[in-house]
């Protein structure tokens, strides 16, 4: 682990393995920790992982950010690790950032993976329990909220099997976000659109979603592939919104098979 300074932002990076490098880009709020299960999955890649600023250990910018912004600290932090082009791999609002790499800064994405997101402003939205609870940041700050919330708010494996939710809770709160860094995420979110651009993603694209997601229900994934030219859809049956924490054994067979192919 490290800091990385990108601009007048201080990036806490985490970097794991070897081989080609996969950028792994976390959905609101979360930490370069909640990507354990997924990782330990992927052997044989370099994995990039790194709290967006106002997340995790990284500094929080004053003024906030917007996802063009945030794209291109992104586009920092692989420079200065000398990656001049990589694979990508977004979940929730990591996907959206990571359709947002690839519109601007498409030299540096070859193949990208989108896994339980959608467009951002213009999505359908998900269930409004899960929404509700979507809006503060409060389940990284409590764990006991956290369990209680997390059936209802991420679904899948964790709606029948409460104690996987147990294994993955100290990752989830070890590194809560700063209010202001999750507030500007949020806006962030809601102030951006990938559909109208989609057109300009031209590099491989697999979109992933699980049919039992509260939050980004699987029609914004269909959306999704419909927009990106050449994209495929891969459903994963029951799959909840932290497939990469409580699905991992079964989500990382597909991401491997489409990074692989030539």
């Amino acid at each position: 682990m490290q800091h990385i300074d990108v601009g007048r932002h201080r990036v806490h990076v985490s970097v794991r393995g070897d081989g080609p490098p996969l950028p792994l880009l976390m959905g609101i709020g979360g930490n370069t920790e909640m990507w354990g299960p997924l990782s330990d999955h992927l052997p044989g890649r370099r994995l990039i992982a790194f709290d967006v600023p106002g997340n995790g250990q990284s500094t929080t910018s004053r003024p906030p950010l917007g996802m063009r912004s945030m794209a291109s600290v992104a586009s920092g932090v692989l420079r200065a690790l000398d990656v001049p082009h990589a694979d990508v791999l977004g979940v929730s609002w990591g996907g959206v950032l990571a359709q947002t790499l690839a519109i601007h800064h498409p030299g540096q994405v070859h193949k990208l993976v989108l896994v339980s997101t959608s467009c951002g402003l213009g999505s359908v939205p998900g269930r409004p329990s899960a929404v509700r609870a979507l809006v503060t940041p409060r389940r990284y700050y409590s764990r006991r909220y956290l369990e209680r919330v997390a059936p209802t708010v991420y679904g899948g494996r964790l709606r029948e099997q409460p104690q996987l939710l147990r294994d993955h809770a100290a990752a989830i709160v070890a590194q809560p976000p700063s209010l202001a860094g999750y507030t500007a995420q949020m806006v962030a979110f809601l102030g951006t659109s990938t559909l109208p651009f989609a057109w300009r993603i031209a590099c491989p694209t697999l979109v992933v979603s699980g049919t039992d997601d509260p939050l980004i229900p699987e029609i914004n994934a269909r959306m999704l592939q419909r927009a990106i030219r050449g994209s495929r859809l891969h459903l994963v049956e029951g799959g909840g919104h932290l497939m990469m924490l409580d699905s991992a054994d079964e989500l990382a067979p597909v991401i491997t098979t489409f990074l692989d192919a030539e």
